[in-house]
């Protein structure tokens, strides 16, 4: 942590935390039991560009007996939209969000930014600035 202490022991001033507040959504379409009918596999290649650049044969090969398929995460804006086409297509869907809120070290005098590697020292410079008394700014994405 002392490799650090610059950040907050004022050998170099104008450092202070960005608070990143950051989140994605979560997709994923649901089946019954039985897996998707014919109708789901359509809709799901219609409104998903993976799917749509699969044959009609591949798309049941992989989605057989599926109860669910993950979209994987997404922009929140994004992920709304997706949604949205895949509802009124007639699809189930489950969303959740995915927070990732975070900090980063950012010096406003030079207009640095410190990217730390390992998210866990990351997490531990960012709690150690706020512990002393680094001040933070807030930043949306």
């Amino acid at each position: 942590m002392s490799s650090y202490s610059y950040l907050w022991d004022g050998t170099e001033p104008g450092w202070t935390l960005l608070k990143i507040h950051r989140s994605m959504t979560s997709v994923a379409v649901l089946f019954d039991e039985r897996g998707p009918s014919i109708q789901e596999i359509q809709a799901l290649r219609g409104a998903v560009p993976s799917f749509s650049t699969m044959s009609a044969q591949q798309a049941v090969q992989q989605l057989r007996e599926s109860r669910r398929v993950d979209l994987g995460e997404l922009d929140t804006r994004a992920a709304r939209k997706l949604v949205k086409d895949l509802k009124d297509r007639g699809l189930r869907v489950e969303e959740r969000s995915v927070d990732l809120t975070g900090y980063m070290p950012f010096n406003e005098i030079s207009k640095r930014a410190l990217v730390i590697e390992g998210e866990a020292m990351a997490k531990e410079v960012a709690a150690e600035g706020l512990r002393r008394g680094l001040p933070v700014r807030h930043v949306e994405t």
